[in-house]
């Protein structure tokens, strides 16, 4: 089943993509969940949340909380869409998205007290039509001011943090999902050669990161889930988070971290190159790191728990002599750039196993400040055989020489 998505790279994603399909398998999700969880319906607010139910897209911005946006999924039926008045009084949905059949205005609840008010009411009267009222409502994230309006507007009716059961039914990603996911790596791959192809001497690294933008744009990307991180010299050293007007120069190590979403889905990947040169030292480290990152893929199959892929890593970064990486190793992705598996996990609950249809970014690094930064990210699907990486990019050879 993986086999047939991946090897269905290079066909034109509008005649390989059931949308449709996916869809109804989301909307199933989700219902199953609300079984599991003896929930009647649930209140979304979450900008990936909503679009899993509904899927809708949005007009983006960098905010994962929008409330010019919301659903409301019964157990039983289509889920409901809120958005501004302008989208639905222009014909928006009608014309893009015939398959929402109730689609309601909603005002925006952070502009003002009597907004918040309106948007209650709105939201109150899609539960009460759909015969919520009274009963056990998910939800995934709120304000508490709108939350304990919301409350006290609907006595009897109990609503229920669901966050963390909505981020477990998009763990397993479906096939069609993977289908969207794998064309949105190929954008992000896009992305990463025309930063790589503009590297020269003297460019500036937020320079770099707008040929990947530009390109990726072009290659057809809804957006960019995060802003080009790219780190040379003595930022790359420190893991500079914010790209800068820093010059690039020869001889030094430049980590280039790009992301692209398309049809709703994250890619996210990064690689160490140099420009001109590397010295023993930077390709040392550089060995070191790939030789811990390949190690830990290959030990990537169903029933594997995340820790473990986490203590490879480590283990074998420091028996090459080289400081542990001062982070997490990974994390999951999805229609959210931060998901399940969380690599390594932040509790011994959270301590998951690995299961075909997970798709998790691998990404140590080695970081000696003064000296040089090195760092690989890959996207990895989890297959019932075991790693297959998504991403394709080579690794850069005149490290690796």
């Amino acid at each position: 089943m993986w086999e047939d998505v991946i090897d269905s790279f290079n066909v034109d994603l509008e005649y390989r993509v059931s949308w449709e399909r996916l869809r109804k398998v989301r909307l199933r999700n989700l219902q199953d969940m609300m079984d599991e969880k003896d929930l009647d319906g649930l209140l979304l607010t979450l900008s990936y949340n909503v679009r899993y139910a509904t899927d809708f897209r949005p007009l983006f911005g960098p905010f994962y909380v929008y409330d010019r946006y919301a659903a409301v999924v019964p157990k039983k039926g289509s889920p409901v869409l809120f958005m501004t008045e302008p989208e639905i009084a222009l014909g928006c949905v009608s014309k893009r998205m015939p398959w929402i059949k109730d689609v309601r205005k909603v005002y925006q609840f952070s502009s003002s007290l009597y907004a918040v008010d309106m948007w209650i009411k709105n939201v109150k009267e899609a539960l009460e039509d759909y015969g919520l009222k009274g009963g056990r409502i998910g939800i995934d994230y709120l304000s508490f001011m709108v939350y304990d309006k919301l409350k006290e507007s609907m006595p009897g009716t109990t609503f229920v943090p669901s966050f963390e059961d909505l981020v477990s039914v998009r763990t397993i990603k479906h096939p069609e999902e993977l289908k969207v996911m794998i064309e949105a790596v190929y954008i992000a791959e896009i992305g990463m050669r025309a930063a790589m192809d503009s590297l020269r001497d003297g460019i500036k690294e937020y320079e770099v990161g707008a040929e990947a933008l530009r390109a990726m744009a072009a290659a057809g990307m809804e957006v960019a889930p995060f802003s080009p991180s790219v780190r040379a010299g003595g930022n790359a050293a420190i893991l500079q988070r914010t790209t800068t007007g820093k010059r690039i120069r020869p001889g030094e190590t430049v980590i280039i971290d790009v992301g692209a979403m398309y049809g709703g889905y994250c890619a996210d990947f990064n690689r160490t190159t140099v420009l001109g040169k590397p010295n023993d030292k930077q390709r040392d480290m550089y060995r070191a790191l790939i030789r811990a990152h390949t190690k830990a893929i290959e030990a990537v199959a169903p029933g594997v728990r995340v820790s473990e892929i986490d203590r490879i890593v480590r283990e074998e970064i420091r028996k090459s002599g080289y400081p542990d990486f001062p982070g997490g190793t990974g994390h999951g992705i999805g229609m959210s750039l931060g998901e399940f598996p969380v690599i390594p996990p932040p509790s011994k609950e959270m301590d998951m196993e690995l299961k075909p249809g997970m798709v998790f970014c691998l990404e140590p690094g080695i970081f000696i400040p003064g000296v040089a930064g090195v760092k690989v990210e890959d996207m990895i699907l989890v297959t019932d055989k075991g790693a297959e990486v998504l991403t394709k990019t080579p690794y850069d050879e005149k490290l690796l020489g």
